[in-house]
């Protein structure tokens, strides 16, 4: 029975260590997507602001003429900006859900390692 323990704590022991570098791993996963949501923030922060200066420099002295096939490019490389743009947040997002899904998942398996390893030690020490 003692030997068997001692074999229980180990493997506990090691699955502990395995799950802090999985916590580790998930953090550096969490940061990286919280910067790219930042990222993508900044992004749209920057587009709004040129929308606004667009509404201002329309005065009188500040046009520039196009042709229709110009602006049809223009028009869609901003919609394709600007979708692009979404769906880099939007994949963030999830990113960001799924680090914090499994950032529980990870704590909780931490606890129970932490369970399983006060019970081995009481078994060795009886």
């Amino acid at each position: 029975m003692g030997e068997s323990a001692k074999v229980e704590v180990l493997r506990t022991m090691s699955e502990i260590e395995q799950t802090k570098t999985m916590i580790r791993t998930t953090k550096i996963r969490l940061v990286a997507a919280r910067k790219m949501k930042e990222a993508a923030e900044a992004f749209a922060l920057v587009e709004i602001n040129a929308l606004s200066n667009n509404e201002n420099e329309s005065l009188p002295g500040n046009q520039i003429t196009l042709s229709f096939k110009e602006y049809t490019v223009l028009t869609c490389k901003a919609h394709d900006a600007e979708e692009q743009s979404r769906k880099r947040v939007a994949n963030a997002m999830l990113e960001v859900e799924e680090t914090n899904l499994s950032n529980m998942n990870i704590l909780k398996r931490v606890e129970e390692a932490k369970e399983e390893v006060k019970t081995s030690k009481k078994a060795l020490l009886q």
